[in-house]
């Protein structure tokens, strides 16, 4: 790894790319590489996706199911800042909420970058959890 990425879809592939291999995951079902990272009760899951026509690191932070935190449980402050175009949404078939964040590849400098994103989306989603629980918790 270089430190560098060149602002293209080919280098953020390729950056991901080693990043899947350094973590040890097994990539052969994706045509794009998909690395995912766990933290706290945070789990994120990158790639890189077409936004608008523009190629973006897409980062997909899945939050953790809770009987306090129903569909339609929607307190964005904990969202409203950060790089890139970010959504809450739903997801059905797994019970729970997750955010989506996708920051064009041509804002994205360096490897550090990169793995800054991904670890601020994860930072947000857990402090939107954590506001979302507490704004939803049954008065005592």
């Amino acid at each position: 790894m270089t430190g560098e990425l060149d602002r293209s879809l080919a280098g953020m592939r390729r950056f991901l790319r080693e990043m899947v291999d350094l973590a040890g995951q097994t990539d052969e079902a994706h045509s794009a590489p998909v690395l995912e990272l766990q933290f706290g009760v945070v789990t994120t899951r990158t790639t890189v996706t077409l936004r608008d026509g523009l190629p973006c690191l897409t980062v997909l932070a899945t939050l953790p199911r809770s009987a306090q935190l129903p569909y339609g449980c929607w307190p964005a402050a904990a969202l409203a800042d950060g790089a890139g175009a970010t959504e809450l949404l739903w997801q059905a078939d797994g019970g729970c909420h997750v955010i989506v964040r996708s920051i064009p590849v041509g804002q994205i400098a360096d490897e550090p970058a990169a793995l800054d994103a991904i670890m601020a989306l994860a930072d947000q989603a857990a402090a939107w959890f954590a506001e979302a629980a507490a704004a939803n918790r049954a008065p005592d």
